[in-house]
């Protein structure tokens, strides 16, 4: 163990015990770290790109296009709340493309940056937390533009329809930084990861009633269940549907929701606690 006096104030420096209690003393500590890195994650993005931060909206208002075209005047997919199929679609696309863009960006937030495990010392777990939070910045500019379609379309809504919003987004990071938590680890000492996020991803968007109703799957009362609880995605688009429909909020399916989400986390956080101490020998 090294110390290290400073005026008054003794630094200590010890292994960390993935079993070890959250440290919110050091959290605050490495506040500003975190917040740099999330400012870092934002404009790197766009950084050098000609249109900038327009890629933003482009992206969603094409696949919105592009999907209304192809599922719903070619397939003959419907929504099943009365709402106008692009206003259902982008609801889907509003939550699938963050969690697509986060997930894929916090798998390699770790290799992406060995001077930061192997040179100095930050507490690890922000690297993947910068990126659910940085990623959020397109979130909120998809729902000022479903804000829009809504006024576009003549469609009514009340103030539980956008306070259910920060809520279903809440469980999304809590998701997705769980989910970042076990990809970059993982990433750190096995690089397949990086083959296997965009097929898991591919297969979880069909799993996703993004382009499809839920109902759909009433006949298959099983596979349906099992999309529910073991995909927190699909519960999140259900509830902000149905709440921009007026139809209320379902406390069942928001507490298995939020329960998976959790669940999701904390499985992340321990897996990635236990396999933090070998990180700086893997990178």
């Amino acid at each position: 163990m090294q110390r290290q006096t400073i005026s008054s104030y003794e630094l200590h420096y010890h292994p960390i015990q993935w079993w070890s209690k959250f440290n919110w003393q050091e959290f605050f500590w490495y506040k500003d770290f975190l917040f740099l890195l999330i400012w870092r994650n934002i404009s790197i993005r766009y950084r050098q790109t000609v249109i900038g931060v327009a890629w933003v909206v482009i992206q969603p208002v094409v696949n919105l296009v592009v999907f209304t075209l192809v599922f719903n005047h070619m397939a003959g997919i419907k929504s099943s709340d009365g709402l106008p199929y692009p206003i259902f679609l982008m609801v889907g696309l509003l939550f699938w493309q963050y969690f697509s863009t986060a997930t894929t960006f916090a798998s390699s937030c770790l290799i992406d940056n060995p001077e930061l495990i192997n040179k100095v010392y930050v507490p690890r777990y922000m690297l993947p937390l910068a990126v659910p939070i940085s990623v959020g910045v397109d979130f909120g500019v998809g729902v000022v533009l479903l804000l829009v379609m809504l006024l576009c379309w003549g469609v009514g809504f009340s103030l539980l329809s956008f306070l259910i919003l920060p809520v279903l987004f809440f469980e999304a990071m809590l998701m997705v930084y769980g989910v970042g938590l076990i990809l970059s680890s993982i990433n750190a000492q096995f690089r397949d990861i990086r083959f296997v996020v965009p097929f898991f991803l591919q297969i979880l968007f069909y799993l996703t009633p993004i382009f499809y109703p839920i109902e759909i799957l009433n006949n298959h009362p099983l596979l349906k269940q099992v999309l529910i609880i073991f995909n927190p995605l699909t519960g999140m688009v259900t509830l902000a549907r149905s709440c921009i429909a007026g139809e209320g909020i379902d406390a069942g399916l928001l507490l298995i929701t939020m329960s998976a989400s959790i669940v999701i986390f904390l499985l992340g956080w321990f897996f990635f606690r236990r396999r933090e101490m070998i990180l700086a020998d893997i990178i």
